[in-house]
């Protein structure tokens, strides 16, 4: 809440948080180059201005959200 966690204190939350929710997470590590990052960050930055409301939250699927930015789904 007071924003001190580093990157990987948040990702070890977040894999902790999906894997109680019933999914399966793994952390992984890899250099990218500053293109690939630029994209991810971009694709990302939409993610992140999606109104998610209660009843945009129930409409919203893993699937379409991953379909809709271009990241495989399973």
């Amino acid at each position: 809440m007071d924003r001190v966690g580093s990157s990987l204190d948040r990702s070890l939350l977040l894999a902790e948080l999906l894997r109680q929710a019933g999914h399966e997470a793994r952390l992984a590590r890899a250099p990218l180059a500053p293109a690939v990052a630029a994209e991810l960050l971009a694709k990302v930055r939409r993610f992140r201005d999606l109104p998610l409301g209660a009843s945009t939250a129930r409409r919203c699927s893993w699937q379409m959200l991953a379909s809709k930015f271009g990241i495989a789904a399973r």
